[in-house]
């Protein structure tokens, strides 16, 4: 029944997917299933829930007509191969479940995420060398923060340490998890009154593993809770390693925390170079077997530069808009298939965008004028623009924060404020993030035109 169901959410707004270019990656969900008000869609990779997300608001809407309530949806990405089948492959694979005192521990480690398999090149050697150093079991570091913009592999640097330390040890207590993670299982420890469970999960550990720490900040509790975590596990001299995507002046939690953060190495990567982005791309080609030309890698590495998922999804999308339209990846049928990954990179501009011309642009979209978008107003009139304004020129301009918030007559953690806020909400709503998008190439394109 479910899959009718889907067939038909399908059917029903074919013409709506064809208009976009959809209709390839719905087509292709071949398990779909309705459980509990909730819609699990099995995808083949996280591309295809950038793909599906674009429609949820329609998919919702059809779920609703045919069910007549609110309907959740949720993706899990499809797993080739069984745990039983990854132990078989290789025993340098690590299972992410060990026995510890007789008790299964689930360490959360991907054992496809090693040294092995990831690229190092100069964008990234700095971070991944001392991520090697940290992961030796007789290494005297014991704390690395490592940052960066989204998509240029920190999470697989994690669970590469994970991988290694279990590796020569077995046993040993490693745990991988986000931030959010751990503000969602203190905040149901307190309201199931299990805390010193929590605690005992968390202080107790051989190696922390915590990814995107700056989504810590604005929650108190939780912030107090992971300083004491910290403090717990560094005095018994365990191993902690925390990413994010701004380094750590730069996320807005109290100074004795981001004293702790520092405590240790702090590793940033980079955008991937040329070279890098080459090998990242015959890497997938040939992980995949894309069989993509070497004429059309060359072209996506030439103009694809900002991250390695970008990348990814590239060459991922080429692949499968050929092989569901059968036509052979020619240069031009590759620029209108990832068109919407090369308008991040094709508008570099000779002219430096300034602050000023962000402020104009933002203003004019707002119907306010420059002046009243740098007041003190707090009015959602003035505000929600101003947080836009300031986002875009913490993303373009290329200033520092504190020069950014002279610009709006605001201080430094204001400004951290506005473009965290902004961020929230282009993580949860694509059509927010799309008006934003449209908005950067707008600004990027002043001179163009």
């Amino acid at each position: 029944m479910t899959e009718n169901i889907w067939n038909e959410i399908v059917n029903d707004i074919k013409e709506e997917l064809k208009k976009d270019n959809l209709d390839i990656w719905f087509s292709s969900i071949k398990k779909a299933e309705l459980k509990d008000d909730v819609l699990e869609i099995e995808v083949p990779n996280s591309f295809y829930i950038d793909q599906i997300s674009k429609k949820e608001d329609l998919i919702k809407n059809r779920l609703k007509i045919l069910n007549g309530k609110d309907i959740k949806i949720r993706y899990a990405v499809k797993q080739e191969e069984t745990k039983e089948d990854i132990l078989k492959e290789s025993e340098t694979k690590i299972d992410s479940d060990v026995v510890v005192g007789g008790n299964i521990f689930k360490s959360n480690i991907n054992p496809d995420y090693t040294f092995d398999n990831m690229i190092i090149s100069e964008f990234n050697k700095f971070a991944a060398s001392h991520s090697k150093q940290i992961a030796n079991e007789n290494s005297k570091d014991k704390i690395l923060f490592i940052y960066s913009n989204p998509g240029l592999g920190k999470t697989h640097m994690l669970h590469a340490i994970g991988n290694e330390i279990l590796k020569s040890k077995p046993q040993a207590k490693v745990l991988y998890t986000t931030a959010e993670v751990f503000v969602n299982e203190y905040i149901d420890s307190i309201k199931q009154n299990r805390v010193d469970n929590f605690r005992a999960k968390y202080r107790n550990l051989d190696c922390l593993l915590i990814d995107d720490v700056q989504f810590i900040v604005a929650k108190e509790k939780s912030e107090e809770e992971f300083f004491f975590t910290f403090n717990a596990l560094s005095d018994y001299g365990k191993k902690i390693i925390i990413s994010s995507d701004r380094p750590p002046n730069d996320i807005a939690v109290n100074e004795r925390l981001i004293s702790r953060f520092k405590i240790g190495a702090v590793a940033d990567i980079k955008s991937p170079e040329y070279e890098a982005r080459m090998a990242i791309l015959k890497k997938e080609n040939e992980t995949h077997k894309y069989n993509i030309p070497d004429d059309v890698i060359n072209f996506i590495a030439e103009n694809v530069k900002d991250n390695i998922r970008s990348l990814k999804g590239c060459i991922s999308t080429v692949y499968h808009y050929s092989y569901y339209s059968n036509e052979y990846p020619t240069i031009d049928k590759t620029k209108e298939w990832i068109k919407d990954f090369l308008t991040i990179n094709t508008n570099t501009q000779s002219t430096k965008i300034t602050v000023e011309d962000i402020q104009r642009i933002i203003s004019e979209e707002y119907g306010i004028t420059v002046e009243e978008l740098k007041s003190k107003q707090r009015s959602e009139r003035f505000a929600f623009p101003r947080q836009i304004a300031i986002y875009i020129s913490c993303e373009i301009s290329g200033l520092s924060l504190p020069e950014i918030g002279k610009q709006f007559n605001k201080d430094h953690s204001t400004v951290i404020h506005a473009r965290d806020k902004i961020r929230q909400l282009l993580n949860s709503d694509p059509f927010f993030s799309e008006k934003i998008n449209n908005l950067i190439n707008k600004i990027k394109n002043k001179n163009v035109n």
